[in-house]
């Protein structure tokens, strides 16, 4: 412990002494102290958040560190979503988009790292979403950031100004974040329906009349795994929608159908049937949205 004479050296002055034997010792200290500002003297106990407001995936396994994070993020105007593991952070990127997801390293499941390298192996737009794990250990997670697996690494515990200059950088980067309200259908249209230079490809190699015929046999083709995928998935049969899921990604990418491909490939992955269900009619709006393009191609070709 510091003596009396340091303590007061530490705030800026020098200690007086008088006294005499018997009597006791007097100490004078003269100090200057700024006086406390008043709770209402319009200091926010929460700075308003200088990027967002963003969509965000939390991902943590810790009931309080789970909740006090979310509560932080929304106290500085961003909208959270919660999830226990790096698995159900995978399943909810796939139903909905988000601008940044946010998961701690050490999760039972699926830890973070692996959680992100299945993300990252996802059709884009989901593959390109920052990522920046939580980590107690931060200089461990170098490899993820410069393996281009994360964007970022921040510190456990949470340091709030930390935090904030990472996500102020990502949403400058990213400025039109939360422009979708996080609607999943609403981010189809970001992915093309077909990819143009494959299809001229295609052409190119082909007489007309073959890729004519082609055209039609895909779409007698992509009719009939539709009713096969639509049966799996009135059965809750898992297994079977996710191989009806790689025959339709396949044939899709055969012709540059990247709109199906992409939504495919999400139901190919998935793991959760009620998930699976709500990708059915996009993949059903894709195909016909495919389709018509093939066609309108045909007749202008």
């Amino acid at each position: 412990m510091a003596s009396p004479k340091r303590l007061v050296e530490m705030m800026g002055s020098d200690p007086g002494v008088t006294g005499q034997p018997e009597r006791g010792v007097l100490f004078r200290v003269t100090c200057q102290i700024q006086p406390q500002q008043p709770e209402d003297a319009g200091i926010e106990a929460h700075p308003p958040a200088t990027a967002g407001p963003l969509t965000i995936l939390l991902a943590e396994d810790d009931p309080i560190s789970r909740m006090l994070v979310k509560i932080g993020l929304e106290q500085r105007g961003h909208r959270v979503v919660a999830v226990e593991n790096g698995l159900d952070a995978c399943e909810a990127a796939g139903r909905q988009r988000f601008d940044v997801i946010l998961m701690d390293l050490q999760m039972p499941v699926m830890d973070g790292a692996e959680a992100a390298r299945h993300l990252r192996s996802r059709e884009p737009p989901l593959s390109a979403v920052p990522i920046v794990v939580l980590s107690a250990d931060p200089l461990s997670a170098g490899a993820l950031t410069a393996g281009a697996v994360v964007t970022d690494v921040l510190a456990k515990p949470v340091e709030w100004d930390a935090v904030e200059a990472v996500l102020s950088r990502l949403s400058a980067r990213h400025p039109t974040a939360s422009a979708s309200g996080g609607n999943p259908a609403s981010d189809d249209h970001r992915i093309p329906l077909l990819d143009q230079p494959r299809l001229q490809s295609l052409t190119a190699m082909m007489a007309r009349s073959d890729f004519d015929e082609l055209i039609d046999e895909i779409a007698k083709c992509a009719e009939s795994e539709l009713l096969v995928l639509k049966g799996a998935l009135d059965r809750t049969d898992l297994a079977s929608t996710n191989d009806t899921a790689h025959n339709i990604r396949g044939m899709f990418l055969n012709i540059g159908g990247l709109r199906v491909a992409s939504l495919a490939h999400r139901l190919q992955l998935s793991t959760d049937i009620a998930i699976a269900q709500t990708l059915f009619p996009r993949i059903r709006s894709a195909v016909e949205g495919t389709m018509a393009e093939l066609r309108r191609f045909c007749d202008t070709g």
